[in-house]
């Protein structure tokens, strides 16, 4: 039973970034990016069937080792149900599509810690693993893209929706690159250098800024890391590499096709640089949306998960809308399961040995990527990459990694 009980552990850490969408009654997702239909990553699925089979590790959660995050559930719950008696303007799907998943996910992600402490688990493997399947995908939205538009036109309508008919990625513009931007950066320090090729070639076709401004950082970070292990032969390939990529990008999209102001990514550039705007609309979002709100925001249970929010329905960062939803008492401990988690991983990666501290590293790398996309969007809202979240939280939470030195 445990054999098969860690295997349904490692389908489910498979599953967490693979951009299949479904919901039932009404099948695979197959709308466009730009799509407002509803539907559900399958690793939230599978997220139920970990969460069953692994209900004793929960129970055991529940008591030991992470108060916070229940003390979270506690306060954006009560907001919810305070807002739904008073004013029955809460929204129920609201509630649970932001705090389920997140919640669920993360006590699946202490789950896993438990197993890799008790060395049952190889989280090295999952992330090569990841790194892989990640690509496949990749390869499957590349050429479908190719065929559908051509190499270059690809670029300027950011790719095709639909993967030869047989799905749509949804929200394919917005959290999905965010987590090939995490996958990236993974293949990179772990020296897989067609993944991380592949990989890159589909966030620049999707042209989503904050990814590439991520992977940007993460290479960088990458060839400084080369150049201080003394590989200056690779961290020179890597830097003509990356001038070479910038350099094509340019010059096919200005020149071979004059594509300059079609391409979306490009174009989104000169738009900042033209509007001096570096937050791209996202402060006049945040101004709109509590503007709008007005009366409905109360500082303690925030709105409570409510319907009337503005236009904009959200403030297009995660921090301030934990606040606008659950008021100030869950932003705070939401921020203190954060610090306390990421503290955690840190230390753990700094006093492990080689195999583990990497494999934090990686981790942490990738919890950091998210939270600095906490500031542009709301990834908590959407499952698929508030499943990744959680699970990265609910690891490092768990002190016996620490203990574990």
């Amino acid at each position: 039973m445990t054999d098969r009980k860690n295997w349904l552990i490692k389908f489910y850490l498979i599953c967490i970034i693979i951009p299949v969408f479904y919901f039932p009654g009404e099948g695979v997702f197959q709308g466009t990016s730009l799509d407002g239909s509803f539907t559900l990553p399958i690793s939230l699925y599978v997220l139920f069937f970990v969460i069953i089979f692994r209900l004793r590790y929960i129970k055991r959660l529940l008591y030991k080792d992470s108060q916070l995050i229940f003390i979270f559930l506690i306060f954006s719950t009560l907001s919810f149900l305070f807002v739904s008696i008073l004013s029955q303007n809460a929204d129920p799907s609201l509630y649970l599509i932001s705090i389920v998943p997140f919640i669920l996910s993360y006590c699946v992600g202490y789950v896993i810690s438990e197993l890799y402490v008790n060395k049952e688990i190889d989280l090295a493997e999952c992330l090569r693993l990841t790194c892989a399947i990640s690509t496949f995908f990749c390869i499957l939205h590349i050429v479908a893209s190719i065929e559908s538009y051509g190499f270059l036109e690809a670029f300027a309508f950011r790719g095709e929706d639909s993967i030869f008919g047989f799905f749509s990625i949804y929200q394919k513009l917005v959290y999905y690159p965010t987590i090939l931007s995490c996958i990236f950066i993974i293949s990179l320090f772990q020296k897989n250098k067609v993944y991380s090729a592949i990989i890159l070639v589909d966030i620049l076709i999707i042209g989503s800024r904050e990814s590439v401004l991520i992977s940007s950082i993460g290479l960088l970070s990458y060839i400084q890391y080369l150049y201080k292990s003394g590989e200056y032969y690779r961290a020179l390939i890597y830097t003509c590499g990356a001038a070479f990529v910038v350099i094509v990008l340019v010059f096919s999209s200005s020149f071979w096709l004059g594509m300059l102001s079609e391409s979306v990514l490009i174009n989104k550039f000169i738009s900042i640089a033209h509007s001096g705007d570096i937050s791209a609309g996202r402060l006049s979002a945040i101004n709109k949306v509590f503007s709008e709100t007005g009366e409905d925001l109360n500082i303690f249970w925030g709105t409570g998960y409510s319907m009337i929010v503005g236009d904009f329905r959200t403030p297009h960062n995660q921090f301030l809308e934990v606040f606008l939803r659950g008021g100030l008492i869950s932003t705070v401990v939401f921020l203190l399961v954060i610090i306390h988690s990421v503290s955690n991983g840190v230390k753990a990666a700094m006093h492990s040995d080689y195999k583990d501290g990497s494999t934090y590293s990686l981790l942490i790398v990738m919890c950091v990527i998210i939270l600095i996309s906490f500031n542009v969007n709301t990834p908590l809202r959407a499952p698929f990459s508030g499943i990744l979240f959680g699970t990265i939280l609910g690891f490092f939470f768990n002190t016996k990694l620490r203990k574990n030195i």
